[in-house]
């Protein structure tokens, strides 16, 4: 179960079932306080949960669509676009690592690239980046094989895991012969 964020204020009460009349009105309002009193625009985004996610599995929910979003790309051959300016490293190491697995798969990663990425890998690199990493690696081989998704323990990790292995899975599947 996904942790939900802990200042929902008292006055709102606790989310309704989904897809009922109750839950519309709710998230009503809880969308107008949220960009009101907060200016938490992810209130309007439904794959942030309308921001009713807790920072970290925010966090989580980012690093699985970077992930995504950049081993998709190097299985693509496309070229490594990273958004410095999103200011947090572990995602930007992430991606990084995301998209040199996917080039690393399928194709021959140009040497400038890596000359380049390396380093700046190897100088950033924490015991948490490099779990992300390996999970990265170990997420897409599992999908790309066709075996069961299972997750690393820890958020960060599982989350990486998670979307590489469902990008490895989407793979194996489109190139599956028995179509």
């Amino acid at each position: 179960m996904e942790a939900m964020r802990d200042d929902i204020p008292e006055w709102l009460g606790p989310p309704p079932p989904r897809d009922t009349a109750a839950w519309r009105r709710w998230l009503a309002r809880w969308q107008n306080y949220a960009l009101e009193q907060l200016g938490d625009v992810d209130a309007l985004n439904p794959e942030m949960e309308f921001g009713l996610l807790s920072p970290r599995e925010r966090r989580a929910r980012r690093l699985g669509s970077e992930i995504e979003q950049h081993l998709l790309a190097g299985l693509a051959g496309d070229e490594l676009v990273l958004h410095l300016d999103v200011g947090d490293r572990d995602l930007v190491h992430a991606s990084a690592q995301a998209w040199l697995t996917g080039r690393a798969v399928f194709s021959h990663i140009p040497s400038q690239v890596a000359q380049r990425l390396d380093p700046w890998l190897d100088r950033h690199a924490t015991p948490a980046r490099v779990t992300v990493a390996r999970a990265i690696h170990e997420g897409l081989l599992a999908g790309l094989r066709g075996m069961a998704c299972e997750e690393p323990a820890g958020l960060m990790p599982s989350s990486a895991y998670a979307a590489a292995w469902a990008v490895g899975n989407a793979k194996a599947i489109e190139a599956d012969p028995r179509g």
